[in-house]
C-alpha cells in the first residue's frame, strides 16, 4: 500500500465517519423517515468506485436556495424538500468510476416513485486542488445559488478543464431536464 493511497484512505474514512455522524444526526432531527445509508461499489478485479447515498423521504426543515418546483413543496408559507436521494460521498478509483456511481444513484432515484429522479449532492472539496463542482456541473447538476452556476458556466465555456476547475462549494441538485444528459454522459 502506497503512502498516498493510505493517506487518501484514512482521510476518506475520517471524512465519511464525520459525514455519516452529522448526516444521521441531521436526519434524525429533521424527521426524515427510514434513514439508511446505501453503499454501492462496482465489484470487479479492480474496484472502480464507492458511493454512499441516503434516501430522504420526509424533511421538516425549510430549505434555502433556488430549487425547481418539482424539488419543493410549500406548507404554512415555508418551502420543504420533496423525497430525494442525497449523495453523501463518492470516491473513484479509476477513470469513469465517479460518473458510473452518479448514474447508478440517478437510476435508483428514477425507479423510486417517491423521489422521481430527484438527486442532491453537496459539492465539497476535501483534497486541495481537487474541485468536484466542475465534475457535477458537467453531469448536469446545478447549484441552488445562481451566481455559482454562472461561475461554472463561464468555466465550461472556456474549455472546462479539470485542472482549472473553480473552487466552488455548496448544494447542487439534478434538474429534471438534465437527467437524460446525466445518464448519457
Amino acid at each position: 500500500m502506497t503512502k498516498n493511497f493510505l493517506y487518501v484512505f484514512i482521510l476518506n474514512m475520517i471524512t465519511f465517519s464525520t459525514i455519516k455522524s452529522s448526516v444521521f444526526s441531521g436526519i434524525k432531527s429533521n424527521n426524515i423517515k427510514n434513514p439508511k445509508i446505501n453503499f454501492c461499489s462496482k465489484d470487479s478485479f479492480e474496484k472502480s468506485y464507492e458511493c454512499y447515498d441516503v434516501f430522504c423521504e420526509l424533511d421538516n426543515n425549510s430549505v434555502m436556495g433556488n430549487y425547481p418546483a418539482d424539488y419543493i413543496y410549500e406548507k404554512s408559507g415555508k418551502c420543504f424538500l420533496r423525497p430525494h436521494y442525497y449523495i453523501l460521498g463518492l470516491e473513484s478509483f479509476k477513470k469513469g468510476g465517479g460518473t458510473m456511481a452518479i448514474k447508478n444513484v440517478v437510476r435508483k432515484s428514477l425507479k423510486n416513485p417517491l423521489s422521481q429522479g430527484r438527486v442532491i449532492v453537496h459539492s465539497a472539496d476535501l483534497i486541495p486542488k481537487k474541485y468536484s463542482a466542475g465534475f457535477y456541473y458537467k453531469l448536469g447538476f446545478r447549484f441552488t445559488n445562481e451566481a455559482k452556476n454562472e461561475v461554472l458556466k463561464n468555466w465550461l465555456s472556456s474549455g472546462g478543464k479539470k485542472e482549472n476547475s473553480p473552487a466552488v462549494e455548496g448544494l447542487m441538485y439534478l434538474p429534471k431536464e438534465n437527467i437524460e444528459h446525466c445518464l448519457n454522459y
